[in-house]
């Protein structure tokens, strides 16, 4: 069932609110009959019951509301990278085949973008790439790929019949890149896109926006002249005039860098044949990379406002106490039940201030544990990277959930690194997990002593937990078969070094043996001439 459907259900409460009052106010009547007073309790009854039903109706439509979970506006989120990926997209629509293009590069414009790529992909060293061919719809050609001659593979054999799909779509291209990376990687992502602007779907400034959201740059490597050349159309009879659409490129980085609030130069675009253009495309695929190989960037996320709808639920909920025992419309009544009436705000004030005494941080923390433990590990970094920077009285828990983050998306650098900074006097459960954790990633890394150590610390603190116990026993094992594996390589290098010296002794007594012998045979042979 939709959750919408749950606004419905106020159809059978107020039926039932309209029978009960009617029901009601008929007992009243015959209780007090014609009295004086009885329009009083009337209207008394009337007016209390109906803001009560009508405030709780007003919670059960905000709770409703929660329940869907609305979100409006974006807001930009602070995340650590590590590494790079790269996805190229070549245009390989017909308009491509326009031959205003360098002739140093190639004839057209499609092998000039081919040339182009494998220009930046020599200057690309231990960084993935992908490669996507657009047309009238997007597909992966090449998977994310650490094999470069893959891709070299590709721009060879680049043609405009590797598609039948018509028209051009370069939206449909720019998310076929996003799908090319996994949602759970940690790496900078940057999509290039080569072609000549000219698209018949218009997609390209929405395709670009999710791109941007997904926290991925975005290069744009403009092809062709902007006086353009004819070419001939899909029908290869008619003839059509193509140029370089720069504007309409241009406008549309402009466009969407103006929506975003801290990334300037999310989407760049970038002329082909200008000077430096591969150096500028080199610098966005690697910026904001510092020496430890650590890139910081942003993605674009959605406000989320089910909190704000809970608290007005909440509020409605109270308001609807309050109108029912007070008389408001009544300055008698109101100075009767003053003291009820303070006491009941009193209580409302209470209860929403306990609402807010969680910190931001902690609900960062919170969301960031959820997603951690949904396996959307990437995402729960940018949570807890969120209330890290908050810097309060849970960063060493903030800290725990980047370093657990971090191990589980196998970046055992930057896990140890986050588990450095944490504190001391962090509290025993958090220093076991520190322990325990740093002991994974030394293991994983080959140092089996040190991961014994740590492994060691976390049983001083938990004696009975087994997990540790085995990983202790089982680091202390690899590191005693590393020991002897050397030792016998040792024993090894120094036995083919005695080997070797043995040999040439036994060389040199053959040789002083071979020299005697033959002086032997040359003297017999002197006496035997002597004697004949």
């Amino acid at each position: 069932m939709k959750k919408y459907y749950l606004f419905f259900l106020l159809i059978p409460i107020w039926l039932l609110y309209f029978k009960r009052q009617k029901k009601v106010l008929n007992h009243l009547g015959a209780f007090y009959g014609q009295q004086k007073n009885t329009l009083k309790v009337f209207n008394q009854y009337k007016r209390s019951s109906f803001f009560r039903i009508l405030f709780w109706s007003f919670a059960w439509i905000c709770l409703v509301v929660a329940i869907i979970n609305p979100s409006w506006g974006i807001k930009s989120v602070g995340v650590t990278k590590n590494a790079s990926a790269v996805s190229f997209v070549f245009d390989t629509s017909r308009s491509m085949l326009a031959e205003d293009v360098l002739k140093t590069l190639g004839r057209n414009r499609l092998l000039s973008s081919a040339r182009y790529a494998e220009m930046i992909l020599s200057n690309l060293e231990d960084i993935e790439v992908s490669a996507v061919i657009a047309k009238g719809d997007g597909v992966l050609a090449v998977p994310l790929t650490s094999d470069y001659e893959a891709i070299f593979s590709l721009t060879k054999s680049l043609s405009v019949d590797l598609m039948s799909a018509p028209g051009t779509n370069l939206g449909k291209g720019i998310k076929a890149a996003i799908n090319s990376f996994s949602s759970q990687s940690a790496k900078f992502a940057t999509i290039i896109l080569f072609t000549d602007g000219g698209e018949t779907f218009q997609e390209l400034e929405n395709a670009c926006f999710e791109a941007v959201r997904y926290g991925m740059n975005v290069v744009i490597v403009g092809f062709g002249s902007e006086e353009g050349t004819k070419i001939l159309a899909g029908d290869k009879v008619t003839e059509v005039h193509s140029k370089l659409e720069e504007n309409y490129l241009k406008t549309v980085a402009k466009k969407i860098n103006e929506k975003l609030p801290l990334n300037k130069n999310a989407v760049t675009y970038v002329r082909a044949f200008e000077k430096g253009s591969v150096t500028k495309v080199l610098e966005i695929i690697l910026s904001n990379k510092n020496s430890s190989g650590v890139q910081n960037g942003y993605e674009l996320h959605s406000v989320e406002r089910h909190g704000f709808f809970i608290f007005l639920s909440l509020l409605f909920i109270c308001l609807g106490f309050i109108f029912s025992e007070v008389n408001f419309f009544s300055y008698n009544k109101f100075k009767d039940k003053k003291t009820k009436t303070i006491i009941t705000v009193i209580f409302l004030l209470s209860f929403l201030y306990s609402c807010n005494v969680v910190s931001k941080s902690s609900i960062k923390i919170l969301e960031g544990t959820t997603l951690f433990h949904s396996q959307n590990y990437e995402k729960s970094v940018a949570k807890f990277f969120e209330s890290y920077e908050m810097l309060d009285e849970n960063s060493d828990y903030a800290l725990f959930g980047l370093a657990t983050s971090y191990l589980m998306l196998k970046e055992n650098e930057n896990a140890l690194k986050k588990m450095e900074q944490i504190s001391p006097d962090a509290p025993e459960h958090i220093l076991f997990g520190i322990y325990y954790n740093s002991g994974i990633a030394l293991y994983e890394k080959g140092h089996y002593e040190k991961a014994s150590e740590f492994f060691k610390k976390a049983m001083s603190l938990d004696s009975n937990n087994v997990n540790a116990k085995i990983n202790y026993e089982l680091s202390k094992k690899q590191n005693t078969l590393v020991k002897d594996s050397q030792t016998e390589i040792s024993k090894m290098i120094e036995s083919k070094k005695q080997s070797t010296i043995e040999n040439a002794v036994f060389t040199i007594i053959k040789e002083e043996e071979k020299e005697r012998w033959q002086s032997q045979i040359s003297n017999e042979n002197i006496s035997a001439q002597n004697d004949y």
